[in-house]
């Protein structure tokens, strides 16, 4: 004869089964679409990263707006020379 231990026992692990019905209503969050979402957004850092830059080209002309190109003086100096060693 069961004693009254062994049916409380056996009653304490029934209630801990995990129950089918129980287990088939839990629905799992389906992980395709954060799969999916991170190859796009890859897709899009990547094709922001390949895009060619955009390249400004300036025309230089050369100018005869210096002295010199006029036929003027290079260098103005005041002042004057003194040697550092005499020469002999």
């Amino acid at each position: 004869m069961p004693t009254e231990a062994t049916r409380t026992s056996s009653a304490d692990l029934e209630r801990l089964r995990i129950r089918d019905d129980v287990r088939r209503r839990r629905r799992r969050i389906p992980r395709w679409p954060f799969v999916a979402g991170g190859i796009v957004a890859l897709f899009i850092v990547i094709l922001l990263f390949m895009r060619p830059t955009k390249v400004v080209v300036v025309s230089v002309r050369a100018g005869g707006t210096t002295p010199a190109d006029a036929g003027g003086a290079v260098l103005t100096a005041n002042g004057y020379v003194e040697a550092r060693h005499q020469a002999s």
